[in-house]
Formats: C-alpha cells, sequence, structure tokens
C-alpha cells in the first residue's frame, strides 16, 4: 500500500460538501415496478428531541445487532451525539430511554473525540468504545444521498453512528483487534475511484443493477425474474470496466455491509420495519450517483435479498465475494433493454458531471501528460493538514498510469522536516503515480502564476498556493522533477 493510501486510511471520514436544500424523493416513473409514490422530506424538529429519539432507538436495537450480524454487540458501545457547540448527549443500551446531556468540560475531561467539519469520530468513554457524531454536520451527510433525504433527523443520526461503529468495531477490529479479510485482485488500485471523464455506460449499468434488486426486493413474486435481471446488468458492467469491477470488489464489501448493517438496524427501530425499508430505502433510482455511492446502495440491498446465511461469513472471509456477488451465484443472466428515462437521466448526470470536474482534474492531467514541465514531489508524510480526502474525490484516468489517481482539490498543508510548509488551496494532486508512490505529486503548471521557482525553494505567490519549501532537483522518468525537502 503506497504512503498516500495508509494515510487516507489512517483519516477515513465522511465526505465535507456543501449543504444543500433538502428535496423529497420521488419514484422513477415506469422504470422499474412497483414503483413507490413520494415520500415527505421529514418535519425537522429541535436536536433534542431527536437526540431522545436515537436515544431510544439505541435501547431497542443495539442489544440485538447479533440478529443483523453474527457475533456483534453493540451494548458495551456509547455514542456522542455533539450540537455543533461543543457539548452533547451521550446515548448507549444502559441509559433507557433518556440521553445524557454532557458539556464542555466533561467532554474535555473524557478527552472524548469533537469531530468538525468530518462528521464523526472514534476514541473512549470511561473506558468505553465511542462513536462521536456532529451533529451540524447533517447537511454534510445528506448531500449527494437522497435516500437520507427520506430520513428524519433521528434516523438518520442513528443510522450514521451504527454504520460507522460497525466499521470501526466489527470490520477494522475495534477494541477485539478481529479484523476483517478483504478481497484481494492482482493490480487493484490501492483505493476505488471513478473514472473521469466519468464513464455513464458504467453508471448507467450499475443503476439498473440496483434498480432490479429494488424490484426483487418490493415484488417478491418476480424475485427470480428481477435477479436475473441484475445479473445481466452486473455483467455488463463487468464486461465494460473491468478495472473498475475490480477495483470495487473491496468497497462492494465494505461500505455495503455497513450501509445494510446500518438500514437494517433502523427498520429494526422503527414502528413497521418492512414498511421502512420499502419506503425510506429500497426504492428505485433515476438519476447519476458516483461509483463509489453505488456501492452503499447496491451492498445493502443484495444483503437484504440474500436468504443463505452464510453470505456474510463469506464476505468477511476475503472469499473475495461481495454482498451481490454471492447473491447471484447460479443466477443466469436474463438480456435487458435499458429503460429509456433512466438511460436518459443517468447520461444527462453524467454529462453535467464531467463538466464540473474538468476544470478541476484536466489541467492536473494536461501538465502530468506535458513532460517538458517539472513534477514538485511533496511527502505523503508531510501532510500536516488538509481536505480528508472525500469519497467521490478520487479519479483515475486513461491518461494517466495504471494505478495512479487524480485527487480532486485539496486543501491543506505539507511541513516539511527542514521546517518549510507549502499550504494548497483547491488545487489537484496526483497520487499513486509508479515508482513515486510515497508522494503527493502536482504538476507546476497547474499552478502556473502561484508559484515562483528559484535554485532550491518553491514559493507561493497567489490565493491558491502560499509559504514556502526547500526543494532539490532530480530526474525522474525521464523528466524535471523537485522533491521537496
Amino acid at each position: 500500500m503506497s504512503a498516500i493510501a495508509a494515510h487516507r486510511l489512517a483519516r477515513r471520514t465522511v465526505p465535507v460538501v456543501v449543504p444543500f436544500l433538502v428535496l423529497a424523493a420521488t419514484g422513477c416513473g415506469g422504470a422499474t415496478s412497483g414503483a413507490p409514490a413520494a415520500v415527505a422530506s421529514p418535519v425537522a424538529v429541535p436536536l433534542a428531541e431527536s437526540v431522545v429519539q436515537v436515544q431510544r432507538a439505541v435501547a431497542k436495537v443495539w442489544p440485538r445487532t447479533g440478529e443483523i450480524w453474527p457475533g456483534v454487540d453493540f451494548r458495551p458501545h456509547v455514542a456522542l451525539i455533539l450540537d455543533g457547540r461543543d457539548t452533547g448527549w451521550l446515548v448507549s443500551v444502559d441509559r433507557g430511554a433518556t440521553p445524557e446531556k454532557v458539556d464542555a468540560a466533561r467532554i474535555a475531561a473524557a478527552k472524548a473525540p469533537v469531530p468538525d467539519k468530518d462528521g464523526y469520530a472514534f476514541g473512549t468513554w470511561e473506558g468505553r468504545h465511542l462513536v462521536s457524531v456532529q451533529a451540524r454536520a447533517l447537511p454534510d451527510f445528506r448531500t449527494g444521498r437522497p435516500e437520507y433525504d427520506r430520513l428524519t433527523d433521528a434516523e438518520l443520526l442513528f443510522g450514521v453512528a451504527t454504520h460507522e461503529l460497525f466499521h470501526d468495531a466489527v470490520q477494522e477490529g475495534g477494541p477485539s483487534g478481529k479484523t476483517w479479510k478483504w478481497p484481494e485482485a492482482e493490480g487493484a488500485a490501492d483505493r476505488a475511484a471513478d473514472s473521469y471523464p466519468v464513464d455513464p455506460d458504467a453508471r448507467l449499468r450499475r443503476t439498473l443493477t440496483l434498480n432490479s434488486l429494488v424490484d426483487a426486493y418490493r415484488d417478491p413474486a418476480r424475485r427470480a425474474e428481477k435477479l436475473a435481471a441484475a445479473a445481466y446488468w452486473q455483467h455488463q458492467w463487468e464486461k465494460g470496466a473491468p478495472d473498475e469491477a475490480r477495483d470495487f470488489r473491496r468497497l462492494d464489501v465494505s461500505e455495503g455491509t455497513a450501509r445494510y448493517f446500518e438500514n437494517t438496524a433502523e427498520s429494526m427501530a422503527a414502528a413497521d420495519p418492512a414498511a421502512f425499508l420499502r419506503d425510506k430505502v429500497y426504492v428505485p433510482e433515476a438519476f447519476y450517483r458516483p461509483a463509489d455511492r453505488q456501492s452503499y446502495v447496491i451492498g445493502s440491498a443484495a444483503g437484504t435479498l440474500n436468504t443463505d446465511p452464510q453470505w456474510k461469513r463469506a464476505v468477511q472471509s476475503g472469499t473475495g465475494d461481495t454482498p451481490l456477488s454471492y447473491l447471484l451465484k447460479g443466477v443466469r443472466p436474463a438480456p435487458q433493454t435499458e429503460p429509456a428515462d433512466v438511460a436518459r437521466a443517468v447520461r444527462t448526470g453524467v454529462h453535467a458531471r464531467n463538466a464540473e470536474l474538468k476544470p478541476d482534474l484536466q489541467p492536473a492531467v494536461d501538465g502530468y501528460r506535458d513532460t517538458t514541465g517539472p513534477l514538485l514531489l511533496l511527502p505523503a508524510d508531510a501532510m500536516t493538514d488538509g481536505t480528508d480526502f472525500p469519497l467521490s474525490g478520487h479519479f483515475s484516468s486513461p491518461d494517466l498510469p495504471a494505478g495512479a489517481q487524480l485527487m480532486r482539490s485539496f486543501t491543506g498543508a505539507f511541513t516539511l522536516k527542514s521546517g518549510g510548509t507549502l499550504r494548497l488551496k483547491d488545487v489537484t494532486l496526483l497520487t499513486g503515480l509508479p515508482g513515486l508512490e510515497e508522494y503527493a505529486v502536482l504538476p507546476l503548471a497547474v499552478v502556473k502564476g502561484q508559484v515562483v521557482q528559484t535554485s532550491g525553494q518553491v514559493k507561493g505567490t497567489g490565493d491558491r498556493v502560499s509559504g514556502a519549501v526547500g526543494v532539490r532537483a532530480s530526474d525522474v522518468t525521464g523528466r524535471k522533477a523537485l522533491i521537496a525537502q
């Protein structure tokens, strides 16, 4: 694993994005059978009331988490719901129906993490495993996830706490230290990434895979027919985007199972679990969703449809199975035709996404391909502050070497052992370049007019680059490179 990838994993967080107006989600207009009626956006309630509902959900569901995943017991865990002012509430199984209000002094004394832009963090509270969830990040959690628009704040806070604890305390071992074995494939990238330009065929085929699974859930009488459709679209995706299919296998397991666990827990907290899943979770789609976020919803739907309980053991044991691949074992693909309305909506969304990405990503691609321009090599371990590597912020490109990725619009700093610091604002970097895996690479053409290069130093002079670092000139694969010292 490259140093950049290891650094990313150590700082795993939710996306940090701009809030947007919450809209009601609707069905897909004939794209699939059993399309749901429009679901009204939840009515806002005071945060304190929402936390009471979270506490009730925790008391009801966390003692039963072994029913969702064998061997999982969330009774020892604690969640801290923060109100954005460094105060909050403790929720846990042993607090009954009433969360415990805690002030900033008590949080500081317990040395509990207080996430800001990240949305959540892990720690301990009086010796118990803790997840802290920042309530003011709710708009960020919802951004780009229409399925979350259908949830109340309480449902979403409960779901986030449960989802992230599943990652930390189950998949990554948590206090037990027993980690999952992940699927491995030769040539797989350190991190799954969407392509740039975004491939409309790949995104459409994954959408149609999801919609087929949703149909199978919503109309059990047609389960066999719809699973055959899902198998077809999955096969078309694997055939048309083999590298993506290989690279996303781990994410399909890690995020697909975590979302399954989250959704199942949320349904168990609801008055009518089946109605919750039907109306708020498994709803057909007709829009563009980034590749990594498709892993969540496909994995959850496939997990719910799996009737063989051995699927859970398989996906956590590194067998190479994902929730979907296990579900589709022995299912013969049945040829399908693209629904015109879904295809049009997804392709339109991809076109808009590519137009949005081009100003940020294309200069980095062009700067790398122009071998007459120097590359600035910034050591990954010198990163002292910065964007927390959001999902949907990394991209592969056919114009870059295999394994290389674009890290979009990085904002942060690199502080070198020599004492120099270079601060970047909304600057796209390259990672995973062959032979340069220990570096974040900046083609200086990307920040033309923002830096001054002198003998032994690169100095920022603009609003996107500031500070200065010492550099050593070197030749890398036949082109000039400046290695920050």
